[in-house]
């Protein structure tokens, strides 16, 4: 166990918060397992209990001890495998990333109404930003819902065009079919009353 604190505390690159987290976890696992008395296992073996209760002793210091070692080396490999990585990864991300040339890093001033002003300038400034790039989608998509309207539009007028073209055919035809039904008609009132009668 004291192999494994050494190992927990020399970490470099943790940082203080990082060794913060790693004590109380360290601390949370003596607690639990201080928690196991030799009356938990004099209950699971009650003949060695009577007989031998040194021997339970022993047997609770040694299932602590590869319990508590266990536990704290799956906890600092998660803590090195997640966080140290994701803390590296993020720190190469910041040193890479280009930021606009001659930006001043904001610093706190130690008046606390002028800090709390400048964090709210930050945050509107976002807002702001955040606002015009909606506002700007919202105009694209408004463009481009009026495109689809005026095209809508032209469709409809060219078909209207198209009914009346064809509402003049066929009152063309309609004109000629009733021209040529009271041709007939007359011929063949014609041809009746000519008739010579019986």
């Amino acid at each position: 166990m004291s192999d494994h604190n050494g190992c927990l505390e020399s970490e470099q690159g943790g940082g203080e918060k990082l060794l913060v987290v790693k004590g109380a976890l360290q601390n949370a696992i003596t607690r639990v397992l201080g928690g196991w008395k030799v009356s938990l296992l004099a209950a699971c073996f009650p003949s060695l209990a009577q007989d031998n209760k040194d021997f339970i002793e022993t047997i609770r210091v040694n299932i602590v001890e590869v319990v508590q070692k266990a536990l704290l080396e799956d906890f600092d490999a998660i803590i090195d495998e997640d966080i140290v990585k994701a803390l590296e990864e993020f720190s190469t991300a910041v040193k890479n990333s280009s930021g606009p040339k001659g930006t001043v890093a904001w610093r706190p001033t130690g008046d606390p109404e002028l800090d709390m002003m400048a964090h709210d300038a930050k945050i509107l400034r976002y807002e702001k930003q955040h606002l015009l790039e909606s506002l700007k989608r919202a105009k694209l998509a408004s463009s481009k819902a009026q495109e689809a309207v005026e095209e809508g539009y032209k469709k409809c007028h060219e078909n209207q065009m198209e009914i009346q073209k064809n509402l003049s055919v066929i009152n063309e035809l309609l004109e000629t079919s009733q021209a040529i039904n009271e041709g007939h008609i007359s011929d063949l009132c014609q041809t009746v009353f000519s008739r010579p009668s019986d």
